[in-house]
């Protein structure tokens, strides 16, 4: 049902997919499937972007482990150069995830693209667990950004979230 909503919701958005279509995508000869599984469906896109974020979260935490390590806490902090390698944590996993989703063509891209360019960005579970890694690096590259006025730093940052959750 995940895939089927993702498929759908990249397709034709959000707001022009109903609960029933996406049952009947997923072959669910009970109309009522996806609401008993997901309830509504700001729960059926919080659940296609938990099953994608989930293994992107979890890369992105595994390097920026992985950078902590190659950097103790007093070294580079705020540096370009650190600037830089937070990005490609947080741009490369999800890069990685949508070119190798396991033999299928995956939707997400679009399905991102959907909900960031639409009302429907509201539904984007920011506070959830999967995007941890996202507020964290954000938080270290906001070091790195001292040099940039406040409303010039929060655009750039706002832009890179757009482009690459």
């Amino acid at each position: 049902m995940i895939l089927a909503a993702e498929r759908l919701f990249a397709e034709r958005g959000v707001g022009a997919v109903s609960l029933r279509e996406v049952g009947a995508a997923a072959g669910q000869r009970n109309n009522s499937a996806v609401q008993y599984h997901f309830g509504t469906k700001d729960g059926l896109v919080e659940a296609v972007f938990v099953h994608r974020m989930t293994p992107i979260e979890a890369e992105r935490r595994r390097r920026l482990h992985e950078l902590d390590l190659a950097r103790p806490a007093s070294d580079d902090r705020g540096s370009q150069d650190e600037l830089r390698d937070l990005m490609v944590i947080f741009i490369a996993p999800l890069a990685d995830a949508l070119a190798t989703t396991e033999g299928t063509r995956s939707h997400y891209a679009r399905f991102l693209d959907q909900i960031m360019t639409s009302d429907e960005s509201r539904l984007l579970p920011f506070e959830h667990p999967v995007m941890a890694t996202v507020v964290e690096t954000f938080r270290r590259a906001e070091r790195g950004l001292t040099g940039v006025p406040v409303a010039l730093r929060v655009a750039r940052l706002q832009a890179a979230a757009g482009y690459a959750i």
